[in-house]
């Protein structure tokens, strides 16, 4: 809810901020390719659209034109598993694997028409240690990747 009064203190309006998107027949139907979202069945933490867009769209899309302006991934990652003594569980490994999930998403939404921006938003608690061409990765598959840390740097002297 933070990020969402973020976007409407920078100007989108309250009413083109849809959360929790997910499939419907109302929205996309076949033959057009974000009906299955290339076969499986889509959600998306955020979706936005203009009133306005909405409001004139043909509904449901059978074809090309009508998309979300942007689709959004959120990811928080904790930092219980760098504490001492702490149960990894799998940390970092399992972070990783899930904001990877959703970069191929919203790769997937891109690709099927559903939007025409994505973005994988990723609150860190910690240095969550992707691999240095993780953002790279991610941005050639047509989807902006967002880091957004809650520590500071430490600097060792």
């Amino acid at each position: 809810m933070h990020f969402v009064r973020f976007l409407n203190d920078a100007g989108v309006a309250w009413d083109a901020i849809h959360h929790q998107v997910s499939v419907s027949r109302w929205l996309f139907d076949a033959p057009h390719e974000a009906a299955t979202a290339g076969g499986a069945k889509w959600r998306v933490d955020l979706a936005l659209l203009r009133s306005e867009d909405f409001l004139a769209a043909q509904l449901p899309a059978t074809g090309p034109g009508f998309h979300f302006d942007a689709c959004l991934e959120f990811a928080y990652l904790p930092d219980f598993w760098t504490l001492p003594d702490a149960a990894k569980w799998g940390e970092p490994e399992k972070s990783h694997a899930k904001v990877q999930q959703d970069v191929e998403k919203i790769a997937r939404y891109l690709n099927g028409g559903v939007c025409r921006l994505g973005y994988a938003i990723v609150f860190e608690e910690s240095d969550s240690a992707f691999p240095p061409t993780f953002k790279s990765d991610a941005e050639s598959m047509a989807c902006r990747i967002r880091f957004v840390r809650g520590y500071s740097a430490r600097i060792h002297a």
